[in-house]
């Protein structure tokens, strides 16, 4: 059995678009302790996804948001 890990460079999950990449969205770097933050992100996703809704108008905290500068800063 494989178990594949996947961490974020700030060690929290990222849930929105893609930033740059029209179309496509990300849920991921769920880091251990994240995991039960899960459901209810999963829920603002797809509010996201099925209803348009802006990450801003979710519900989820913001330090979840999947920025450009977010993502640079890992780099």
């Amino acid at each position: 059995m494989c178990t594949v890990m996947g961490y974020s460079a700030d060690f929290m999950p990222h849930v929105d678009l893609v930033p740059d990449k029209p179309g496509p969205f990300i849920i991921a770097g769920f880091n251990g302790h994240g995991m039960p933050q899960i459901m209810l992100s999963s829920k603002g996703l797809a509010a996201m996804v099925c209803n348009e809704t802006p990450f801003e108008q979710t519900g989820l905290p913001r330090l979840l948001n999947t920025t450009k500068e977010r993502v640079g800063r890992a780099s």
